[in-house]
């Protein structure tokens, strides 16, 4: 009797009869009985899964109860953590695993403010993270587990507010074990799969960005080592141990093996490992990129919508009356440098600074500042104090010995003395008043003074240029072969231009960018008309008011997903995290046009998109779009009760639905709440999109971009030429 009830009331709560939630208490006793027992129950004649797969069907429908009727269901939410923690741990099929998996996410949404679910996020958190470093799961289930622990970073704060300690638990776990399996021997019944590290760096990232409030790795230092160490063994295959000399290792060789020191025990001993791959390292350099571009510093004082600075060297140019050759670009290990050099006045080198590599685009200011406190004006006659002569002491004069010498002159030559004395007395007198009128020469200035600026024009003038980049240590004979000058003039005798050669790299963002449509549809409305719509119900501009906030398109600089003001409107809804942007194109947001009866400008945009949600007043009448592009609909259906159903229509993400649930956390007819109705679509759209672009993907576009534009633009010079060109046009 217990498994014919379960089966057929698959929809028993989303129809809402009357008095249909009095039975709540009697399925979460049944519900409790199918999904925690390890053995199939005596009597049951279904075969498989079925019976549990009905019944996460019903409790899909259940979670969000204790949020919404708090005063009645309030009591069941401890019920319902244990009885979602203890489905878990006998669940043996994949697909019931992975529904049962968002379906506690979902709950963790709904509920996660409430002190009854205290300890059941870190139990959660902490059965999730034992299940992927155990390996005792499938490894589609390993990665799905992966997906839902990174889905619950973006609740860190109320994690956080439990227990202190879980998102540095978590992390520091997948640190330790990124080390052991990316140092383990080759064994092929026991090789962890290139997926299951990468979403492990992934994973770790996003619990480490998870507060952009207070950085809480930072006061962890163990954590921190343990993360940068699974990044360094990630990227270079290798781990750095004080006191060890470590054996050189080949990035790559034949076999994809690598050796590497035993450092564990008190002799040098090779052993062979595993190399990491090239997605290996792509994950763990694109986590080290994030952590050291973005902890601490997100989001910028520019906002979220950009990671990157907005001047570029016309700008600067512009704001300081410079001209367009103070510029001078170079290009250093893949990072492209522009260094504007501003003229000298009183002794001051400046320089404005342009820099841009796959993390983005960063403008930096720096002045040359010698003594530490204040530029010395070069003029000033006090730059170094003179030195202070000292008086000597006067010669006694023999007087006796003067007359006895004079004894010995004739009359003549005693006359020719006396005169040659008075000129002698006449002459030092006047040297006398002449010292003692200039102080006896102590007051002269002997000071070493500052170098005035060049008596040429400004224009040749590239001291400032040549000593910021002298003193970074980038003139120097050991980075000859690694920098390069961009080139000054074109084959056509044109100056560069920056606006023009950087533009695509410019465009190109630093986050992975999506664009999600948005429509309405009434009741009873065709598809022409609901691209007609403007407005729509109270419950649907609350949902859009949550689901990303409001952004003018003619000042925005982040992402906006070919919207034009001019024709889509002014405002926009926008979503940003540290790792993506995303662009809501909503139909109702977008003025109508009396010129055209299909609205093709709104058509256009919406079913160009990938992921499509609807609002759906009537489901039974609702189609999805014929012409859209889209392969994923997520259509939200208000209920009366005031709870929306989620209803998922695919076009074929290439899974097979009868196997695998790899969407979440909002699944086909599960039942939400208002509370959270908005963040759980949203992440559903973003989890959906992320599958069709890998992370980092921005990066390496943006990477590629920087290696095209040195591949077109940069001068090869001999060593007298490099050096010369640093001294003047």
């Amino acid at each position: 009797m217990l498994a014919v009830v379960v089966n057929n009331s698959l929809t028993l709560f989303q129809s809402e009869f009357l008095g249909v939630r009095m039975l709540v208490p009697h399925f979460i006793t049944a519900l409790n009985q199918v999904l925690t027992s390890v053995k199939p129950l005596e009597g049951i004649s279904f075969k498989g899964n079925f019976l549990r797969e009905s019944s996460i069907h019903i409790l899909k429908s259940l979670v969000c109860l204790p949020a919404h009727f708090s005063d009645i269901f309030s009591n069941i939410r401890p019920q319902l953590a244990q009885l979602i923690l203890e489905g878990l741990k006998t669940e043996e099929d994949t697909k019931n695993r992975q529904m049962l998996l968002w379906t506690a996410t979902a709950f963790l949404y709904d509920n996660i403010e409430h002190p009854d679910l205290r300890d059941f996020s870190h139990n959660f958190c902490t059965f999730l993270l034992t299940k992927v470093v155990s390996g005792t799961w499938a490894i589609s289930d390993i990665l799905q587990g992966l997906d839902v622990l990174a889905e619950v970073s973006n609740l860190y704060q109320y994690v956080n507010h439990y227990n202190k300690d879980t998102a540095g638990y978590i992390v520091s776990t997948l640190a330790r074990y990124l080390e052991i399996w990316m140092t383990q021997p080759i064994k092929k019944e026991e090789t962890i799969p290139e997926s299951q590290i990468i979403k492990s760096f992934y994973c770790a990232l996003d619990w480490i960005m998870a507060d952009n409030r207070n950085q809480w790795i930072l006061s962890n230092p163990l954590c921190l080592k343990l993360v940068l160490e699974a990044i360094e063994i990630g990227i270079t295959g290798q781990k750095y141990v004080p006191g060890n000399q470590q054996q050189p290792v080949p990035e790559k060789d034949p076999k994809n093996k690598r050796t590497t020191v035993d450092t564990t025990k008190g002799k040098q001993q090779l052993k062979t490992f595993n190399s990491p791959t090239d997605k290996i390292r792509e994950a763990a350099n694109f986590v080290l990129l994030n952590m050291v571009n973005h902890v601490d510093n997100y989001p910028t004082p520019v906002g979220p919508s950009s990671g990157s600075a907005l001047s570029s060297e016309r700008d600067l140019v512009e704001k300081f009356n410079l001209k367009g050759h103070f510029v001078t670009t170079f290009v250093y290990h893949n990072t492209v440098y522009s260094v504007i050099r501003h003229p000298r006045a009183k002794g001051n080198s400046k320089v404005s600074t342009v820099i841009r590599d796959d993390t983005g685009r960063y403008v930096w200011s720096a002045e040359l500042n010698l003594n530490g406190t204040q530029f010395v004006d070069p003029g000033d006659d006090d730059a170094v104090a003179p030195a202070v002569a000292k008086e000597q002491p006067a010669v006694e004069v023999d007087e006796e010995l003067l007359q006895t010498l004079s004894g010995f002159l004739s009359d003549a030559e005693k006359r020719m003395q006396d005169k040659v004395l008075r000129l002698s007395e006449v002459a030092s007198n006047k040297e006398s008043n002449l010292l003692k009128g200039r102080n006896f020469g102590r007051n002269v200035n002997i000071a070493l003074q500052h170098p005035h600026p060049p008596l040429w024009d400004d224009n040749a003038d590239k001291t400032v240029t040549r000593l910021f980049m002298s003193n970074l240590g980038l003139l120097n004979t050991h980075n000859f072969d690694d920098l390069f000058f961009v080139e000054r003039f074109t084959d056509m005798d044109r100056q560069f231009n920056y606006a023009q050669n950087f533009n695509l790299l410019d465009k190109t963002k630093e986050r992975g960018t999506f664009s999600l449509g948005v429509i309405y549809v009434m009741k009873g409305q065709d598809e022409t008309a609901v691209l007609e719509n403007e407005s729509g119900s109270k419950s649907y501009q609350k949902f859009l008011r949550k689901l990303g906030w409001g952004v003018n398109l003619n000042e925005h600089v982040g992402h906006s997903g070919n919207l034009d003001p001019k024709v889509s409107g002014n405002l926009a809804l926008y979503y940003a995290n540290y790792s993506c942007e995303v662009i809501f194109q909503v139909a109702t947001m977008m003025p109508n046009r009396e010129s055209s009866s299909k609205q093709l400008h709104k058509q256009r945009l919406i079913n160009g998109n990938r992921v499509l949600i609807s609002w759906v007043e009537d489901l039974d009448e609702y189609t999805p779009p014929s012409g859209s592009t889209y392969v994923f609909n997520i259509v939200i259906h208000p209920l009366p009760s005031g709870l929306f159903m989620i209803r998922i229509f695919d076009r074929g993400m290439g899974h097979d639905p009868q196997k695998e649930c790899p969407f979440g956390p909002a699944l086909d007819t599960m039942i939400l709440s208002q509370h959270v109705l908005a963040s759980v679509v949203r992440q559903t759209a973003l989890n959906v999109s992320r599958l069709t672009e890998e992370r980092g993907k921005s990066n390496t576009m943006r990477q590629f971009l920087i290696e095209d534009f040195i591949a077109r633009h940069h001068v090869e010079q001999p060593m007298n030429q490099f050096f010369a060109y640093n001294f003047a046009d």
